[in-house]
């Protein structure tokens, strides 16, 4: 998480500054970000169910309540 964190929250900083009062929703970045955001998240969630797996937990996808892709 933190390299996304780095590079998207500088430039979402930078924009804002920019663009006081302006919804982040006007951001000309905000597709490509949560683009990569979920990204992330789907690395993370497999990463989880993994962990789950090793650990024995019964059901993480109700855990999760998120199914997986692929």
């Amino acid at each position: 998480m933190r390299p996304f964190m780095a590079k998207w929250h500088a430039l979402l900083s930078e924009w804002e500054k920019a663009n006081p009062g302006v919804p982040e929703s006007k951001w000309p970045q905000n597709q490509e970000c949560r683009e990569q955001l979920e990204e992330m998240r789907q690395g993370m969630l497999e990463y989880i169910r993994g962990l789950g797996q090793l650990a024995g937990a019964h059901n993480v996808e109700a855990l999760l309540g998120d199914k997986p892709t692929g």
